[in-house]
């Protein structure tokens, strides 16, 4: 049996990358720490926050399919401020929960924003769900 330690990356496709990048920065702040191009020759970038979470993001010269991820989760330790940063940031919020996107759940609270790529972005108030 292995120890897992945690997440270390998600890896997605993205049809623009620096848009991509951006959206991330300005949500999570999220720094860059690596950029090249793949053995396939697609552009990628890596961003993230060390010890906590990082995406892999690859430019595709092809049309993505928005359906190959359900979600992505995030936890965030400051919930209350995420309704202002949303509006702040003008995004996409999926229709599910209350007016404002807040879905309540058992133990926590949650809301799903779409990226520029259309991948649901689930952000919630406890890790796991409170579990």
């Amino acid at each position: 049996m292995l120890n897992l330690k945690g997440i270390d990356h998600i890896n997605m496709r993205v049809t623009n990358l620096n848009e991509s990048v951006r959206f991330y920065q300005q949500l999570f702040n999220f720094k860059e720490v690596e950029a090249g191009f793949s053995s396939s020759n697609e552009r990628y970038k890596i961003i993230g926050t060390s010890r906590v979470a990082f995406l892999a993001l690859y430019e595709s010269n092809e049309p993505i399919k928005a359906d190959h991820v359900g979600h992505i989760g995030f936890n965030i330790t400051n919930f209350d401020e995420v309704l202002n940063t949303v509006k702040k940031l003008k995004l996409e919020v999926a229709q599910y929960g209350d007016v404002n996107g807040i879905v309540n759940y058992a133990h926590s609270q949650s809301i799903y924003i779409l990226d520029p790529d259309k991948n649901e972005i689930e952000i919630s108030s406890h890790f796991g769900g409170a579990n």
